[in-house]
């Protein structure tokens, strides 16, 4: 009985130390909430997932290979908070960016030489919006409702089937590139899944202020009209002046083959806190469609109260409103043309 203990204390040694050296995190977001929302004549009281943050759970790790080159990946998870589902299961839960079944998962090298990974990304536009969105990821997220009138570079996608490359910072500069061959349709604004999509970034950062650009070439090699997909281009910043931080983008995504079927788009924000553990979180965003004038207008006010370090209380109100013929939506129920949608939610957040 004393040689099998030993052996199994050999064993978890063993299994311990080969778990260190590939250093593997295992992270997550548990977050659910309760809403109530009224959209043309739907009213309803909802339970949800991911109301501050999209619910996951995640694993990453590295492994040193010497020379200065580190092996990575990262493979993460959606989990539905509110419903009988499997790990990763797509379940309509009134937040895009949590029933986004895999959220990412990739596998790469990193060293002098920058960053190159290769899987299911996160889009260059997605971490455009994250770092310039205070909204960003809730389900009150003011550019998601801008997003539903086409504007993909408002939208929280990911990338199939993608290359990326992170370049060494440059100063205060950070480049990056990414290309896949194949995208889905609906996470590039494209019409069919044989989609050829380009990205190009820069990031300038320094103290409290930053600026970046992202520029998006889709290409949809299955439809047969010349230069079919679209481009686009948005430009964000934010500055923090300690009482309070400042958010600001502007888009715009336009069809390659017609140039008169283009829509723009603008968001603005800010961060105050409140109190040591307490900030209130503002966002108002708008998209047009120039060929028919098609609008929607979306606003969010949201609160932040912080219990620890990675617990929060959380609550806020949405709306969002539709004209000249748009439709308007908040936690994912949309309203009739050329109305009007509210949403009220409260919810628990806890990171790990």
């Amino acid at each position: 009985m004393q040689k099998k203990i030993i052996a199994l204390a050999v064993a978890a040694v063993a299994s311990t130390a080969a778990f260190a050296q590939s250093n593997v995190t295992v992270y997550g977001v548990a977050d659910a909430y309760v809403g109530g929302l009224t959209s043309g004549s739907t009213k309803a009281t909802v339970v949800g997932s991911g109301g501050l943050a999209g619910s996951r759970i995640g694993f990453k790790g590295t492994e040193d290979l010497g020379n200065g080159t580190k092996a990575l990946f990262t493979i993460e998870y959606a989990v539905a908070m509110d419903g009988n589902a499997g790990l990763g299961a797509n379940v309509p839960n009134y937040n895009p960016a949590s029933s986004t079944q895999t959220r990412q998962a990739f596998v790469g090298l990193t060293g002098d030489y920058g960053t190159v990974v290769a899987g299911r990304l996160q889009s260059l536009v997605y971490n455009h919006n994250a770092a310039f969105n205070p909204s960003f990821g809730t389900a009150a997220d003011t550019t998601q409702s801008a997003s539903n009138l086409g504007l993909a570079t408002f939208s929280q996608e990911r990338l199939d089937n993608a290359v990326a490359y992170v370049a060494p910072k440059l100063g205060d500069v950070t480049l990056a590139g990414a290309y896949t061959s194949n995208a889905a349709a609906s996470d590039v604004g494209a019409y069919s899944a044989m989609t050829r999509a380009y990205e190009a970034s820069a990031l300038w950062a320094n103290g409290p202020a930053a600026v970046g650009v992202v520029y998006r070439n889709v290409i949809d090699t299955a439809v047969a009209v010349a230069g079919n997909g679209n481009h686009s281009y948005n430009l964000g910043g934010s500055y923090d002046f300690g009482v309070a931080k400042l958010f600001a983008q502007a888009t715009q995504q336009q069809n390659n083959h017609d140039s008169d079927h283009k829509v723009t788009g603008s968001q603005i924000g800010a961060v105050v806190p409140v109190s040591a553990k307490g900030a209130v979180i503002l966002s108002s965003a708008q998209a047009k469609l120039d060929v028919n004038e098609n609008k929607r207008v979306s606003n969010a006010l949201l609160y932040k109260h912080s219990l620890s370090a990675r617990t929060a209380l959380y609550g806020g109100i949405a709306s969002s409103k539709g004209s000249a013929g748009a439709t308007a939506s908040e936690l994912g129920v949309s309203s009739v043309v050329n109305g009007t949608a509210t949403a009220a939610l409260v919810g628990m957040n806890h990171s790990f």
